[in-house]
């Protein structure tokens, strides 16, 4: 174990939104949209490097330059996924081809001694879609088909059609999930209301939402492409870094979009690997588990859904895994949840995501959010943790940027520069 040298740390959050491009919400279940990015896989992770060196510098002007603050500069979950939905090849493969120059030329900067980056999440697959294979054949159009059913339930969230046409294309309920008779349905055309479900105000319809969630466990169940979401964090200031990855274990139905179009990784047909139940103190830096010591200091980091599920925490109570210092959930989706908490009393639970805002309870950007609070009392057997009020940030500790670039649905992002905070004792 490393001695520690460091009394503070300082979280950074690059508060960027990292979902998908024309991202419509399917109920808060699943997501019809785009990936966005360049079809030349080293153009396009070389285009999100030449960013996030364009942000670190940014934020480097505005961080503390006391050797004894840490400083943990965090990316949100999906900034490297690429115009498929993820990247041909292994976690391993893909960072150390084209991630090596980006952290010998700049991260190993000496000006960057006291910094780590988490980097986000980087989406690979080693298994290419091949739309002529099952289960992959079968699978792929099951997105389609559950879109057209929602969109023909709900006909004025359709973003294409015009509301004549809307009006026209609505069919009844039996024909799409069988709920009434088809004496019933026959009498239904050209109403602008079924069973209270109005053509002015949609509503959410819960034995669609049934359908479309167990229509995706199937899914889930049967896919055979292996998809990794995988987080690296890097060690700075240095030429021989040291370098963590953490996997992602649970796949949320929000993760890959559910239209199809050729060649994608959809929602439909791809699964995350299995972890093996086990401690999450890491045996080897690169092994999937999630937690890790660095100069002393011990992280715990959560992906998104795991942090939602409270992988730490059931590690924590199955293993008797050590509470730690600092921890991290890098998210697409998800906040601060005191259930799924395992920092000491004293420890720091940061959180940078890239699509939903909080209002009143974190720092907010364009559809992304960051929040750090301080555990005053850890958890307990079944007592969850209870945790501080949102750390809030005055002016010169958030700052706004345009961004005029394809591969992100946004117009601006922010970078977001906490005060430096005492480690637990």
């Amino acid at each position: 174990m490393s001695e520690q040298t460091y009394n503070k740390v300082q979280m950074i959050g690059f508060a960027l939104s990292t979902t998908p491009g024309n991202l419509n919400s399917i109920e808060g279940t699943s997501d019809d949209g785009r990936y966005l990015g360049i079809d030349d896989i080293e153009k396009d992770i070389s285009a999100r490097l030449d960013f996030v060196k364009q942000v670190i510098e940014n934020a480097y002007e505005m961080h503390d330059n006391s050797s004894d603050v840490l400083k943990i500069f965090t990316i949100p979950e999906f900034f490297f996924r690429g115009s498929k939905g993820a990247y041909f090849g292994t976690p391993d493969s893909i960072f150390y081809k084209y991630f090596q120059n980006f952290i010998s030329s700049v991260l190993s900067q000496e000006k960057y001694k006291n910094w780590i980056f988490v980097l986000g999440t980087l989406i690979t697959s080693n298994v290419k879609v091949e739309l002529d294979q099952e289960p992959t054949k079968t699978l792929f159009t099951i997105g389609d088909s559950l879109l057209d059913v929602y969109y023909r339930l709900h006909p004025l969230k359709e973003r294409t059609a015009t509301p004549e046409s809307k009006a026209e294309n609505f069919v009844s309920l039996s024909n799409l999930l069988k709920l009434a008779d088809e004496k019933e349905s026959a009498s239904l055309y050209g109403k602008t209301e079924i069973r209270g479900l109005s053509m002015k105000e949609p509503s959410n319809d819960s034995s669609y939402i049934s359908i479309l969630s167990a229509a995706l466990n199937y899914c889930d169940l049967t896919a055979d492409i292996e998809v990794s979401n995988c987080c690296f964090i890097v060690e700075g200031g240095t030429k021989h870094p040291s370098i963590f990855s953490i996997q992602k274990k649970y796949k949320s139905k929000e993760d890959f979009i559910l239209n199809g179009i050729e060649g994608n990784y959809t929602q439909s047909i791809t699964r995350y690997p299995e972890i093996p139940e086990k401690s999450e103190v890491k045996e080897e830096n690169r092994d999937p588990y999630s937690i890790f010591i660095y100069k002393g200091i011990r992280f715990g980091v959560e992906i998104c859904l795991d942090h939602g599920r409270g992988r730490l925490a059931q590690s924590h109570k199955r293993w008797n895994d050590e509470l730690v210092d600092i921890q991290l959930v890098i998210s697409c989706g998800m906040d601060i949840r005191p259930n799924s908490v395992v920092a000491k009393k004293g420890g720091i639970v940061f959180n940078c995501d890239g699509e939903y805002v909080l209002d009143g309870r974190a720092e907010n950007g364009e559809h992304c959010h960051t929040m750090m609070q301080i555990v005053d009392q850890p958890v307990c057997r079944d007592n969850p943790a209870v945790l501080s009020e949102h750390i809030r940030l005055d002016d010169k500790e958030k700052r706004s940027f345009s961004y005029t670039g394809a591969l992100y649905p946004c117009n601006t992002y922010q970078i977001h520069v906490y005060r430096a905070m005492e480690l637990p004792k």
